[in-house]
This record gives C-alpha cells, sequence and structure tokens, in this order.
C-alpha cells in the first residue's frame, strides 16, 4: 500500500520538526559543555594557587580534585550524546508504527536513540520496550512488557523509511516478514568493507536473541549469513541500554582473528555505544605463558590442512588424561626433610600433612605459599625475603616440580609423545592450551571478575575443553555463544555448539535457518558441498549463476578486472596461506591487498585471503581459486559462503 501525497507531505513535515529539534539539542549541550569546561578550567586554576601545605592535606584538597573530576565525567558523557545526536541528524528514525491503546491512538516513531522534547517522545530508542513492537509483530493485536506489567494494543500501520542527510528519500509500508520491499533494498545495498548496524531490519528470530533477559546464557547456532555476529553486537547494545551499571568495559568479545575485531568495529559506535574489549583467545592467554607466544588459531588450523592431522590429534583431545595425570603427580607429594628454625622444629610428616591433607582444596602453588605463611608465623617473622627463601626451600627438596613446562613433557612422556611444543618463542596452539590447564592446575585460575557478559564467535572452532577455560577465567559472566557446526574446519575436533550446554546451568539453545547474506543460486551450490537443505535463501533475487571455470592466473586476472568496478568488495579465497601468498605474488597488483596472520586492518577493496581467515567475513564477489580437491569439505563451505551477490570457482 503506497502512501498518498498528503501522508508523505506530512511525513517530511515531521521529519523537518525532529531535525529540529535535535539541533536544538546539539546546541543547547553543545553550550552546556562550553560552560562546564570554563567551570573546570576555573577550579583547576584556583587549586593550582591554593597550593599549601594546609590545603594539600586537607579535606578541601580533596573535596575540590572531586569536583574538577565528576565535571570532567559529566563533559565526556555529554560530548558522546552530541556525537550520538549528530549521527541521528542524518537518519532520525528508520521506522514508525500507530499504535491503538484503547481508542487512543499513538504514532511511535524509531530510531538509533530517544529524541524528546518537554516531556513528549518524538523517537524512541530502537531498544525501549515499545520498540519491540515494531519487529516482533505484523498489523493487528500485539503487546510489550515494561518491567512485569504487560501493555496491550492494536498495531494499525507499520512503515519503513530510507533518510539519508536528513531527507526523506522513500518510504514503506509494510508488515513484519522477510520478503518486505524494505529489506531487500536493505540487502542489494549491503556494499561497505566492514560489518554495519541492522537496527531497521532485524527480524523476528534475531530480534528474540537481541532482546533475551530471561536466559542468562545462549547458545546460538546459525547458518553460514545467518547475520549471528551482528545480532551479538546489537544484544550487546541492548543489555547496556537495559542495565545501567553495565559498562562497554565489563562486556568481552572473543573474535577468531585480528582483521575480525577491525571487521565488527564500527557497528557498536553505529549503536551509539562504545566498542567492547575484544581479544583473540590466543592473544589473551599469553599472559599465562610468560614471555612465550601462542600460535594464533588460523596458523594451527593450517598445519592441519598441510597435512599434520595425526601428531595435532594426539594432544588436542587429551584433557581429560591430562588432568588425571596432575593430580596422580601432585598426590606422590614428598617432602623428605625435617629442620629446625629456631626453636621450632618441622618434620617432613608435617610438611606432608599440610601439602597432601590441610591445604588440598588449593591450588599447587598456594598449598607452597600457605606452609610457607604457616612456618613464618610459627617462628615470628614476618620478613618477605625470608618467606620467599623458606619456599624455595621446601620445593627444591620436595619431588615435585612447579614448572609448568617440565611438568607437561613429563605428561607427555607418559604418553610417549613429542615434547617439541615451542619453536622460536611461539607455543603450538594445541600444545597451548594443554599448558594452560597446567598453569590452572599449579597456579590456580587468574579471574576476571570486571567481565559480566562474554561473547564467544566462531564458537564451533572451540573445544569443549577451551569453552570451559574460558568459563573458568570469567565466573562472574554470562555469555552470548555463537557458531556454525557446517563451519567447523578443525579436522580434530567434532563436538557440536550444543554439547557446550553441559557446562551450564542454565541456558537458552537457539537455531537461525535463514541466510540474509547471499543470492539464492550461492545458497544452494554451498548447500551440495555438504549436502544441506534446511537452509533458506532470503534474497529474493536468485542472482546471477555461480560460475565454474577453469583455473588459470589469466582467467583470475580476468574476473577482477570484469567485475572491479561493478562490486566494491571483491576476495580470491584460496585454501591455504602458502597458496594465498603465491598467488597475491603473481598477481602483482597495487591495488589488491594480502590477508595474512598478521593483518588487523582493511585497507584496500580486494583482497586475497585463505578460506580460514575468512570466517565470519562477507563479500560482494567471490572468486575461489581451487587449486586441488579440499580435504575438509567445510573449509570450501566456508570459501564459497563468503559470497553475497556473486561467486566464481576456478578449479
Amino acid at each position: 500500500m503506497r502512501l498518498s501525497n498528503s501522508e508523505i507531505e506530512r511525513e517530511k513535515n515531521y521529519l523537518c520538526c525532529v531535525e529540529k529539534i535535535i539541533n536544538g539539542e546539539i546546541n543547547d549541550m553543545n553550550l552546556d559543555v562550553q560552560k562546564k569546561m570554563e567551570e573546570v578550567n576555573t577550579a583547576k586554576r584556583e587549586i593550582y594557587e591554593a597550593k599549601t601545605e594546609d590545603y594539600l592535606d586537607g579535606q578541601d584538597s580533596v573535596r575540590d580534585v572531586y569536583a574538577v573530576e565528576s565535571k570532567v565525567d559529566y563533559i565526556n558523557k555529554k560530548i558522546d550524546k552530541i556525537e550520538l545526536f549528530k549521527r541521528s541528524a542524518s537518519i532520525p528514525y528508520f521506522g514508525k508504527i500507530t499504535c491503538d491503546f484503547n481508542s487512543d491512538k499513538e504514532d511511535v516513531y524509531i530510531g538509533i536513540t530517544s529524541i524528546e522534547k518537554d516531556n513528549k517522545f518524538y523517537v524512541y530508542d530502537w531498544r525501549s520496550p515499545i520498540s519491540s513492537l515494531f519487529y516482533n509483530y505484523e498489523l493487528g493485536p500485539a503487546s510489550y512488557k515494561i518491567d512485569s506489567k504487560e501493555i496491550k494494543c492494536n498495531i494499525d500501520r507499520k512503515l519503513q523509511f530510507k533518510i539519508k542527510d536528513g531527507v526523506l528519500i522513500r518510504c514503506f509500508d509494510s508488515s513484519i516478514n522477510i520478503d518486505d520491499e524494505y529489506l531487500q533494498e536493505m540487502l542489494s545495498n549491503t556494499n561497505d568493507k566492514k560489518l554495519t548496524s541492522i537496527i531497521s531490519t532485524i527480524q523476528k528470530e534475531q530480534n528474540q536473541i537481541i532482546r533475551n533477559e530471561d536466559d542468562k546464557n545462549l547458545l546460538v547456532q546459525g547458518f553460514a549469513g545467518s547475520g549471528k555476529t551482528v545480532v551479538a553486537l546489537h544484544r550487546i547494545a541492548y543489555l547496556l541500554y537495559r542495565d545501567a551499571k553495565l559498562e562497554s568495559k565489563n562486556i568481552l568479545i572473543i573474535s577468531p582473528n585480528e582483521i575480525f575485531s577491525d571487521y565488527i568495529s564500527d557497528v557498536l559506535p553505529e549503536l551509539g555505544e562504545k566498542n567492547t574489549k575484544c581479544f583473540t583467545l590466543t592473544s589473551y592467554l599469553e599472559s599465562y605463558l610468560g614471555k612465550y607466544k601462542i600460535e594464533p588459531y588460523v596458523k594451527y588450523i593450517s598445519r592441519i590442512e598441510d597435512g599434520n592431522l595425526k601428531e595435532i590429534s594426539k594432544k588436542i583431545n587429551i584433557s581429560k588424561e591430562l588432568k588425571r595425570f596432575l593430580k596422580k603427580y601432585y598426590s606422590s607429594f614428598n617432602f623428605t626433610r625435617k629442620f629446625t628454625i629456631g626453636t621450632e622444629k618441622f618434620t617432613a610428616k608435617d610438611i606432608n600433612d599440610m601439602f597432601n591433607e590441610k591445604y588440598k582444596r588449593l591450588c599447587i602453588s598456594d598449598r607452597f605459599r600457605r606452609i610457607s605463611e604457616f612456618i613464618c608465623n610459627k617462628v615470628g617473622t614476618h620478613n618477605k625475603k625470608y618467606y620467599a627463601m623458606i619456599k624455595k626451600y621446601l620445593i627444591d627438596n620436595s619431588n615435585v616440580s612447579l614448572d609448568i613446562y617440565e611438568v607437561y613433557k613429563e605428561f607427555l612422556k607418559s604418553k610417549k609423545i613429542s615434547t617439541v611444543f615451542l619453536n622460536n618463542k611461539e607455543i603450538k596452539y594445541e600444545d597451548a592450551i594443554n599448558l594452560i590447564n597446567v598453569s590452572f592446575f599449579i597456579n590456580g585460575v587468574k579471574k576476571d571478575l570486571s567481565l559480566r557478559h562474554v561473547v564467544i564467535d566462531e564458537a564451533q572452532d572451540y573445544t569443549l575443553n577451551e569453552i570451559e577455560i574460558i568459563k573458568k577465567m570469567f565466573p562472574e559472566a554470562s555469555f552470548t555463544i555463537l557458531g556454525d557446526d557446517n563451519q567447523n574446519i578443525n579436522l580434530c575436533d567434532k563436538s557440536k555448539i550444543i554439547d557446550y550446554s553441559e557446562l551450564f546451568k542454565t541456558y537458552k539453545y537457539i537455531e537461525l535457518n535463514k541466510t540474509y547474506r547471499s543470492t539464492e543460486n550461492i545458497v544452494e551450490f554451498s548447500n551440495k558441498i555438504l549436502g544441506l537443505n534446511n537452509v533458506c535463501a532470503v534474497r529474493n533475487t536468485s542472482g546471477e549463476e555461480v560460475e565454474i571455470k577453469k583455473l588459470s592466473i589469466d582467467n583470475l586476472k580476468k574476473c577482477i578486472d570484469n567485475n572491479k568496478d561493478k562490486y566494491k568488495k571483491i576476495a580470491i579465497i584460496t585454501d591455504t596461506m602458502d597458496n594465498a601468498k603465491k598467488l597475491y605474488k603473481e598477481l602483482n597488483n597495487k591495488d589488491i591487498q594480502l590477508i595474512d596472520f598478521s593483518t588487523d586492518v582493511f585497507e584496500k577493496n580486494i583482497f586475497v585471503i585463505p578460506s580460514y581467515l575468512a570466517k565470519g567475513l562477507e563479500f560482494e564477489y567471490v572468486i575461489v581459486y581451487k587449486e586441488k580437491e579440499y580435504n575438509n569439505k567445510n573449509l570450501y563451505y566456508v570459501a564459497v559462503t563468503r559470497a553475497q551477490h556473486k561467486l566464481t570457482v576456478l578449479e
């Protein structure tokens, strides 16, 4: 149903009204910031001029400094809000629902943030309770909750707007279904280098993940292109909005690689929130391994693809055996000396009983610490140097080691496995995970209690053991775990997303079966690789046929030249890193960027990238440079499902 000319004119007038309010708010906030900055400068000058010993030592100084810090904090928050309003000025809202509350009609406009003046909401934040109506319901009866109170209404009309630079371009009259005209137009315009927000096109099944506050932990299994990552980022923005005590610094995203961190870096700022902490698992775990670095996960996968499967498999699935070994190793603890300090005598039995019984619930390092403290207290000294000397004496005269590397070597020897795990100060990935478990057992877990929510993306890349390690490090956090079992490229591990549920007391398992990324032809082609038939393509165009061409550099160059003006993001995907480097060198084109293990920023529009680094990314046009059959079909599936509009396979 098209809008009449008078309706369109009315919407244009409303947009002008909202624009004026936004600009007025920005001006008012700028004046407020300027005033507060003058107050801060004056206060700083007064503190400087009042520098006397009595003043600096007194309560007046503390109070004045605190007042300055509070005003600076206020200014920073106000500046953030000004930036958000400036962003809103370009697109103040994207949707509108007309709701009938017992014959009392209200137009609810929905945008990136609330626009309010004189106790009237001109635009509602997309995360507000009333905005859930826009995502969850078609026309007709509807309801939303504020706390535990349910508010019922009838949705009479639903509009979606395309606004650019404050100008109304188009207006759509639609109900909530995946084939609506607005969604299709938005999908056809996804050509940014980085991931972007989807607040105007969030679908009902995605919204249920974003707004879920009832379940502490979510396990989301979703097909390639189902929007898992962007939904998780919107969930973060929603949680930050709903919990005033939650801040971006309390949230961690565990990303699959460094380039992925750059790829998602624009979404939260687009939604008016600061970026959260974002690390790969290996970079976070390196603090446990001292001066050594951990081999990146993608490098580890590269070794598997190069034919090291048997050697790696021996180490990757032995966490239970390792734990049994550690218990047995330290249960054999035996201190053999008796010694006297002053008038106090300590027997070997005293030490052994404390280690094996009194302090047996502690980690190994803490047992030695508590025994040393006990001895120092007994002899009446609290000298740190003396304490350290006692602890060293106990360790040196026992039959166990606290060196995680020595203990791990003993374990490998017991299993008749090669003890070579360190090369150029880089520990192999599979050994690093085992070493972390050894470190936890000996030194305990360094728990980060400040983190309250953790997002694990590409979760199918992690073993159950690795998820358990993450959970131990963040005991106060809730989790959003997202993955696709079809994209599990680790041939050494066949665990499923649902398997992680045994680590959580409460969780919600959700499946996403629609893909918003690729055309029907690309989805049909990718489904055949793994024999899938339950993946639904949302794009209502079949798109170009998937091209199969002969493998050659000339054909590759022609594909690039014929499409570089049409598509802004082109990826040439190879099976391995070595082949990516070789191909990049052969192409010798300054407009092409090689994405390797160390890349953390997208700089060009055309990329050469190995398939295991392309996980989680998407490109308008993908050329799969297939020099041989993939050993791992899932890896081939990953490569072809990166394509949005066009796919060419050179083989």
